[in-house]
């Protein structure tokens, strides 16, 4: 039974693999630069994302996890983010250096305390859910669980939640894979790590520190940007989006010996941000999807609804992207006025 299982688990994460490098391709790249014939890569967890409604909020979709062979291991609240969590570890799995099972990390969003907009936004997705891929373990990799959202629906849940708005468009996948560092040979610190991607031409997100954690709590943590691919809307509307990155995790040993299994909910909480970050702002700091608040003053709300209505009667061209900025724009003042 054990290997069955085992055979099953592989089977599992070669699958879930696949599909995250198709979004995130520099992932495969970075891991072709570490791993060696000799000694693969071992991959310290991964993370999934999703809503906190059945049927498929954690309590209900744990079961495959159990077929799998994981059992609960921690949970977490993020008050902030409106996030639960809960991470999962290989039943009776060593967790040594030679006999490293992944950790599996699932965070869902509360959706309850969003807005009523953005309630009934997510709630009409998930009306509209392929239920043929409620199928078990092969569910975590099962991409798009409903038709596209419109341009629109995507920009209003963008005001309130990066979370909800990413898992509208990218459905069910992992979010990131992680390397274990401290089983790499060529490097035993983060520093060292990320200099050399660094090198090679990778960049590493900031927020919150390139490192996130410190010996002191079990637990350093790094990623890089996340790739950004195009999307097709509801409305045919094109748009590059944020995808999935790639993470690098450093674990000390608790006092008993053992490499620490948790997660620390302050470098969690910056993981949660990462997606959010253009493919400009890997670049340019001034900018990015900074919540700076709605733009304003006397001239550039008049000047930006005035270039939009020239460009449509004038130039006859739509500009949807410029249409629902203003129209987003004004919602988040609406909403910071109540």
């Amino acid at each position: 039974m054990a290997t069955v299982a085992t055979n099953v688990t592989d089977t599992f994460f070669s699958a879930l693999w696949a599909q995250y490098i198709a979004a995130a391709p520099h992932a495969a790249r970075i891991r072709s630069l570490l791993a060696r014939p000799e000694k693969p890569l071992v991959n310290d967890h991964v993370a999934f994302r999703t809503f906190n409604t059945a049927p498929i909020n954690i309590k209900s979709i744990q079961p495959w996890l159990m077929q799998l062979g994981y059992v609960p291991l921690d949970d977490y609240v993020f008050e902030d983010k409106k996030l639960l969590a809960k991470s999962f570890v290989k039943q009776d799995s060593p967790q040594d250096l030679e006999n490293y099972a992944p950790l599996i990390f699932f965070s869902e969003l509360e959706v309850d305390k969003l807005s009523a907009k953005a309630q009934r936004i997510i709630h009409k997705l998930l009306e509209q859910l392929d239920t043929s891929k409620l199928n078990g373990p092969e569910f975590f990799y099962s991409g798009q669980l409903w038709p596209a959202p419109d341009f629109e629906q995507y920009s209003s849940l963008l005001v309130e939640s990066e979370y909800a708005a990413w898992l509208s468009v990218m459905g069910m996948r992992a979010n990131h894979f992680t390397v274990l560092v401290n089983a790499l040979e060529s490097f035993h610190s983060l520093p060292e790590l990320l200099s050399f991607l660094e090198q090679q031409g990778y960049t590493m997100n900031e927020s919150g520190g390139k490192i996130k954690g410190s010996p002191a709590v079990l637990l350093e943590q790094s990623s890089t940007m996340a790739d950004v691919q195009p999307y097709t809307f509801s409305d045919r509307h094109v748009e590059n989006l944020p995808t999935c990155f790639y993470e690098f995790a450093l674990r000390y040993q608790t006092a008993e010996g053992k490499l620490y299994q948790g997660f620390v909910p302050a470098n969690a909480d910056k993981i949660f941000e990462l997606v959010i970050q253009s493919a400009e702002a890997s670049w340019n700091p001034k900018y990015g999807t900074k919540n700076l608040g709605p733009f304003a003053g006397s001239c550039l709300p008049k000047d930006t609804t005035a270039f939009l209505s020239w460009s449509q009667n004038k130039l006859k061209r739509k500009l949807s992207l410029l249409k629902t900025i203003i129209k987003v724009n004004e919602q988040i003042k609406e909403k910071n006025n109540n």
